[in-house]
């Protein structure tokens, strides 16, 4: 399953974003239905432009998708607002929301789950952003420099056996707010088709440990070695409705095993999937981000 990843090294305009967001679904396979009047701006029905001219407080356009069935039971639809923050055009974040129908006529998604959203404390200025899709999710990540910064994303769920299951999981960290949870920190909820939303949970990351005291901040000796080996993820895990696998979008790795702004190799389903290992801010303890590029 192949990975559609755009990096922005200096551009965080809306436009921008939305725009490779919505070029990186179609891409990966995703059925766009539905995009309203603000989201077409200069742009059509099909393709979108976002040109609608920034406001405090105040929506840029929904789109609705549709997931690909990717060999699993359901598709789920998935409904994507952007929209200015209170310091108007120079904050910016999207909305997404997962649901089990649409409407077949508007922005309104039927068996809707939880919206979560980017909060509007964050300035968007000309520094690093990420916008990565699959067929079996999305994920875009700000990193606005100085440690601050955030990414939204959502997936459908890996067992604890690394296999990609039905149940989607919404996830989400910032440095500071909480992007529609409700607790602080990397969270995530998970989605059944049937049963609807479990609780809300934080992301799992392994923590360095040295001899028997659990340490912050502290890299263990790094497991990178000549042979090939790169080390491991230590994070994140999705934990709602209990401890489910790793992230595939986007990954926490310890920083001894990775050099930031690299290329680096990952075995992910059984072939070796190439990261981007993004500027070390944000994370819990220090440690790195790596994105996924293909």
């Amino acid at each position: 399953m192949p990975v559609f990843y755009t990096r922005h090294p200096a551009d965080s305009s809306l436009t921008t974003l939305a725009t490779r967001l919505h070029a990186n679904l179609i891409a990966a396979g995703w059925e766009h239905v539905y995009s309203n009047a603000d989201a077409i701006g200069t742009g059509t029905a099909s393709s979108p432009a976002w040109t609608k001219a920034a406001a405090a407080s105040t929506s840029a356009g929904v789109s609705v998708y549709r997931m690909p069935l990717s060999g699993l039971t359901n598709r789920w639809y998935v409904r994507v607002e952007w929209a200015w923050g209170s310091a108007g055009g120079a904050q910016i974040y999207p909305k997404i929301t997962t649901g089990t129908g649409w409407d077949a006529g508007g922005s309104v998604i039927t068996g809707a789950g939880t919206a979560f959203a980017a909060n509007d404390g964050h300035a968007n200025n000309t520094t690093e952003t990420f916008v990565v899709t699959n067929e079996n999710g999305l994920m875009v990540f700000l990193n606005t420099g100085a440690g601050t910064g955030w990414f939204l994303g959502l997936e459908r769920r890996r067992s604890i056996g690394n296999t990609v299951i039905d149940d989607v999981v919404t996830y989400a960290y910032a440095s500071t707010g909480r992007l529609g949870f409700t607790g602080n920190g990397p969270r995530n909820v998970v989605r059944n088709w049937a049963l609807g939303e479990y609780a809300e949970q934080p992301l799992v990351v392994l923590s360095a440990v040295t001899g028997a005291t659990v340490t912050t901040g502290v890299s263990p000796s790094t497991l990178s070695s000549a042979d090939g080996n790169v080390g491991y993820p230590c994070g994140f895990f999705s934990s709602s409705n209990g401890l489910g696998g790793i992230l595939r979008l986007i990954q926490l790795w310890l920083n001894a095993d990775n050099a930031a702004g690299a290329e680096q190799s990952v075995e992910i389903d059984g072939a070796s999937r190439l990261y981007f290992a993004a500027a070390r801010l944000l994370t819990p303890g220090g440690q790195s981000l790596l994105i996924a590029k293909a």
